[in-house]
């Protein structure tokens, strides 16, 4: 082989080899763009949750669309989808409203896919069955306004052995 093509093989070998670590340059990027976009909207989701009951449902919505049944996002999830289950269940004053009452049901949703997919069980779990029996309780006044029926039927699906009698 003479060294013209020693010569055009070595430019070649090196031009694919720029090529490829430029490529590779480019995909890290795009992820690490990805992410910090993916984290900025999950601020605005969190942000949204935490606002009237349109704002909820658009958080909720965000979650659902974007951030549901991602690992990463569970540990941020969980204890704020818990914190607006409790909250919507005993403390909102928007007692009549629909739109809460369907917010409490999507987020009781979430909260049953995540603690089935990822295993979860303990505190945020217990949460939610200490709320299921102060809202059981004859006496509490609060909260969305769920009839007992459906009370029980979202503890049977959380699989809690619960006394709720009226």
């Amino acid at each position: 082989m003479n060294a013209m093509w020693i010569g055009i093989v070595a430019a070649l070998g090196g031009a694919l080899i720029g090529a490829s670590a430029s490529l590779i340059q480019m995909v890290l990027n795009h992820f690490r763009e990805k992410g910090q976009h993916n984290d900025s909207l999950l601020v605005t989701a969190l942000q949204f949750l935490a606002g009237n009951e349109n704002e909820r449902s658009c958080g909720i919505s965000m979650i659902e669309g974007v951030f549901c049944y991602r690992k990463e996002y569970v540990g941020v999830l969980v204890p704020a989808l818990t914190s607006q289950a409790v909250y919507l269940l005993l403390h909102t004053e928007a007692t009549a409203s629909r739109t809460e009452f369907y917010n409490w049901l999507r987020i009781m949703g979430l909260l049953k896919a995540l603690f089935e997919r990822f295993q979860i069980v303990g505190d945020y779990y217990g949460e939610i069955g200490n709320a299921f029996l102060i809202k059981g309780h004859p006496g509490h006044r609060g909260g969305v306004d769920i009839p007992f029926e459906t009370l029980k039927i979202w503890a049977q699906k959380y699989s809690m052995n619960l006394d709720l009698e009226l």
